[in-house]
């Protein structure tokens, strides 16, 4: 019951998913105001009771309304590694609660599901092993300022939530 719940949860968005007893309460948005701003798609990560547009870049303007997405990285769904970037504590904070991530956990991007397999502290000072996750299905990086110890927030530290399909 509990697993068709969650999957609900993915599918339907964050509603199902604060239904269900989530961590936190929903962040939706209804998109921002900038007219050359458009969502290429949506995310849904009901454990943390996450339903957010994904835009394309990284920048300051763009991640002011929502979760990014490395344009040089794959698409959600597409074979390799996509990169999505979020604030924890600013601009609503889409990913304030990506510690609370689990392995097994789902994330939904675009539609399509991952399974959440790791979650990685890594020093700003080695920005290399954020764009790194090798594997042969599509996979996913969430991406965010941390602690060390993987709570919001400090500039010193990024806090990666690695999912695959």
């Amino acid at each position: 019951m509990e697993g068709e719940l969650d999957r609900r949860a993915l599918l339907t968005g964050v509603g199902a998913a604060v239904a269900a007893g989530t961590v936190g309460a929903a962040v939706v948005d209804s998109g921002p105001a900038d007219a050359y701003l458009r969502p290429i798609t949506r995310m849904y990560i009901p454990r943390i009771g996450l339903a957010k547009p994904v835009y394309q870049g990284i920048d300051s303007t763009t991640l002011a309304y929502g979760v990014g997405h490395g344009t040089w990285s794959a698409l959600p769904g597409q074979n390799g590694h996509c990169l999505l970037f979020g604030h924890r504590t600013s601009h609503g904070g889409p990913f304030r609660y990506l510690n609370y991530l689990r392995p097994g956990q789902k994330v939904n991007a675009g539609g399509h599901l991952y399974t959440v397999r790791y979650t990685e502290i890594i020093p700003a000072s080695q920005p290399g092993r954020v764009f790194t996750y090798n594997g042969t299905t599509p996979r996913v990086s969430l991406v965010a300022c941390s602690r060390p110890n993987g709570w919001p927030t400090s500039v010193n530290y990024r806090i990666v939530v690695r999912a695959s399909m």
